[in-house]
């Protein structure tokens, strides 16, 4: 696991902005909680949706690259989002991209992370994305746009 140059800094902006961060991934959710608090980049104004496990090692949630659309928000979430004009949607895979409604789209900037099999799927993700980032970049493009 490893954060991308300027995640950190993004991160620390949109806590100081006090704009929540909402991360849905199918990694471990206590394993990812645990490493932002080791990067001392796990503020209050982030959730995260992913796989979790109890003390006793039982999964709690299932998330896939094909459910993520239907993760349901608490309703602290739901308050938090439910007055805000835009929406920034950074995915690593093409179906990220419905993890926000056909409705939103239009007042949202979609980034798309390509990291392997660049130039089998570049075409698929510029069709996608607002912005493809490759080759494990930095989050400079992303930190310019909301002008970290």
């Amino acid at each position: 696991m490893q954060l991308r140059d300027g995640a950190k800094e993004f991160l620390n902006k949109m806590y100081q902005m006090n704009i929540p961060v909402i991360i849905v991934s199918c990694s471990i959710g206590n394993v990812l909680e645990e490493y932002l608090k080791v990067k001392d980049c796990y503020y209050d104004n982030i959730y995260v949706y992913a796989n979790y496990y109890d003390n006793n090692g039982n999964h709690i949630c299932n998330v896939t690259p094909y459910n993520k659309n239907e993760i349901v928000f608490s309703k602290e979430v739901k308050d938090k989002i439910s007055n805000r004009e835009y929406i920034l949607l950074l995915g690593d895979i093409v179906d990220d991209i419905n993890m926000v409604s056909k409705e939103k789209l239009s007042s949202t900037i979609t980034v798309g992370f390509l990291d392997k099999k660049i130039e089998q799927n570049m075409e698929v993700y510029r069709n996608t994305f607002d912005i493809v980032l490759t080759d494990y970049s930095s989050f400079d493009e992303v930190n310019e746009i909301i002008k970290l």
